[in-house]
């Protein structure tokens, strides 16, 4: 077995589906007999207490997410999902990793704040939440994602089928 595991990053707004999608992929690639670990920005920041939402810990929380996937062995894929605002993170992630894919999910803001799942926008909006990504702190549109999608108006299924056609085309899988 291969000790370099593929890494799937999904980066998004909150409320863009990163989080389900992943989820999704991670099924799916279970059901094909592949070993697959999950790194979710929001349940590994509850674990992380020195964690904070400057551009300064946002990048070192991503440079700590690539050294973490460096130390796995005997996994298939790492699916991560974090908001990755910064293009620098995302760079130094794409040259850090042997295997990366970006997969942007390119939700407007207006249908991430529609969804408001755990009611973050209306928090920053208030002026009670600073430093939220897409409000007072900026997201920087990627330059070249592997695959950019939009989850406005398209099934979390085809999202899915999509992203395992380019993973085929990769030979990543079959």
């Amino acid at each position: 077995m291969n000790n370099t595991p593929k890494v799937i990053w999904f980066i998004g707004l909150s409320g863009a589906g990163k989080s389900h999608l992943s989820d999704l992929l991670a099924q799916a690639l279970k059901v094909k007999a592949f070993k697959v670990e999950r790194i979710d920005g929001d349940l590994r920041r509850k674990t992380k207490k020195n964690s904070d939402f400057s551009k300064v810990g946002r990048i070192n929380n991503n440079l700590e997410i690539t050294d973490e996937i460096k130390e796995l062995k005997d996994v298939d894929f790492v699916i991560v999902s974090t908001i990755s605002p910064y293009e620098e993170a995302r760079k130094a992630a794409r040259e850090r990793l042997n295997h990366y894919f970006e997969v942007y999910l390119s939700t407007p803001l207006e249908i991430c704040e529609e969804r408001d799942p755990k009611g973050l926008y209306k928090q920053a909006r208030s002026g009670a939440l600073k430093n939220f990504t897409g409000i007072d702190d900026p997201f920087e549109v990627p330059l070249n994602p592997d695959l950019s999608l939009s989850t406005e108006g398209v099934s979390p299924e085809s999202c899915i089928a999509e992203i395992q056609k380019q993973l085929q085309a990769k030979k990543w899988i079959d």
